[in-house]
């Protein structure tokens, strides 16, 4: 919902919604989750960022990928 954009609906009746509520990570606004204050908002949106960065790097080497570099930038991997 905070990272991709959609409206999910509140009901405590979902474990992961009433964990939240619980912890006052999200509240109910008209029937639909959102995130409680600014500061939970940032810390979630860094750990998923966080995780992606993370997980590019783990495929990154499984997979034996290499960097298209120009100027020291990469601009895209190829598979070698």
């Amino acid at each position: 919902m905070l990272v991709v954009g959609e409206k999910r609906s509140y009901s405590v009746d979902n474990p992961t919604v009433n964990l939240g509520a619980i912890y006052g990570i999200i509240k109910n606004s008209n029937q639909t989750v959102i995130v409680s204050n600014r500061i939970f908002e940032i810390r979630i949106c860094n750990y998923f960022i966080s995780k992606d960065e993370e997980d590019f790097r783990k495929k990154d080497k499984a997979c034996g990928a290499g960097w298209i570099t120009v100027n020291g930038k990469r601009i895209f991997d190829v598979m070698v």
